[in-house]
């Protein structure tokens, strides 16, 4: 058998294992997270959960429709809400007393050291991150 065969063979059995729920040493597992679960659990509404633990609505709405997926630090957030809601609770809170985070429209802006609120914090380089103007769409 050649090398690449010899690799895809492997990785149709690691597959297999995995799905079979077999702890297979090097592979990582994303387990979907069950946002609309997590959230009735605590019992909150849609928009009490998205301003206690600073998420949009609408990203919180396309999870539990599974329109789209919570990315890498999304499900982080939603498994630290899972093991100490309070705690989450409670740093938001203080992040928002101190006027480092605000809840606008659904977003956690961040405010700079003059106090302004930018969707976008700044580059490591001091540069801007503005968004290019959106174009209009062509009629046709």
């Amino acid at each position: 058998m050649t090398k690449v065969g010899h690799r895809m063979l492997t990785g149709a059995r690691e597959a297999l294992a995995i799905a079979r729920g077999e702890h297979v040493p090097g592979a990582v597992v994303h387990t979907p997270v069950d946002v609309k679960a997590l959230r009735a659990r605590l019992g909150l509404t849609q928009p009490e959960f998205a301003e206690r633990y600073g998420v949009p609505v609408g990203s919180l709405r396309d999870w539990e429709q599974a329109r789209t997926a919570p990315d890498g630090a999304a499900r982080t957030l939603l498994a630290v809400i899972e093991s100490s809601p309070r705690a989450v609770e409670k740093a938001v809170t203080g992040l928002r007393r101190k006027g480092v985070i605000t809840p606008a429209g659904g977003r956690i802006l961040m405010r700079d050291a003059g106090g302004s609120a930018d969707p976008m914090p700044p580059k490591k380089d001091g540069s801007s991150r503005k968004a290019a103007p959106r174009r209009a769409k062509a009629a046709g």
